[in-house]
């Protein structure tokens, strides 16, 4: 990533302009919402769905961001939509040297689901609750798609090389297991 994009994204994360990400140069494919935190590493987002609704918090490496849109029609109707969605994000506490941690930290906080890539593997690696998140090291107690304990897996929180907490997907994964 060029220091002109990165720049561009620090602004637009202080002036609390919705925006949409593009990922490793794919140019059909985004990620519509806010900017919670960027620093040199990583990238920690609030996603919203194409239909203004709540999608939970995304953290990706800043260096794959190839693209930013903002004051885009798109976004804009996105944003109104957004403006009568009951549900909001919960404002999260944000350490801007450590955004891995801080995202863990509130998904332990809040019994969110996540789901993490590891190593830059382009698959969903571990997905299920964290029960201890430092700069360290993580612990999560894994759960299947089914909802289904799946044991607990620990691992080098460096190691995280995405991750998708609360979205969607992660919130029907959560039903089915409080339902057990």
């Amino acid at each position: 990533m060029n220091n002109t994009l990165y720049e561009k994204l620090k602004q637009l994360s202080e002036s609390k302009q919705m925006v949409s990400l593009y990922l490793d140069g794919d140019t059909e494919t985004f990620y519509a919402g806010y900017i919670l935190g960027i620093n040199e590493d990583n990238i920690l987002f609030q996603h919203i769905t194409p239909y203004g609704k709540y999608d939970g918090y995304i953290l990706q490496r800043t260096s794959n961001v190839c693209r930013v849109g903002y004051d885009e029609l798109y976004l804009k109707k996105i944003e109104k939509l957004h403006g009568f969605e009951p549900k909001k994000h919960k404002p999260i506490t944000i350490q801007e040297s450590n955004l891995v941690v801080s995202l863990l930290t509130a998904a332990a906080e809040n019994d969110w689901i996540v789901s993490l890539e590891l190593d830059k593997s382009d698959l969903d690696d571990v997905q299920g609750y964290v029960i201890k998140a430092d700069s360290d090291n993580t612990i999560v107690k894994q759960i299947t798609d089914e909802g289904q304990y799946d044991g607990e897996t620990y691992f080098d929180t460096y190691d995280i090389t995405s991750m998708e907490c609360d979205t969607q997907k992660m919130q029907s994964i959560k039903i089915l297991a409080d339902v057990r």
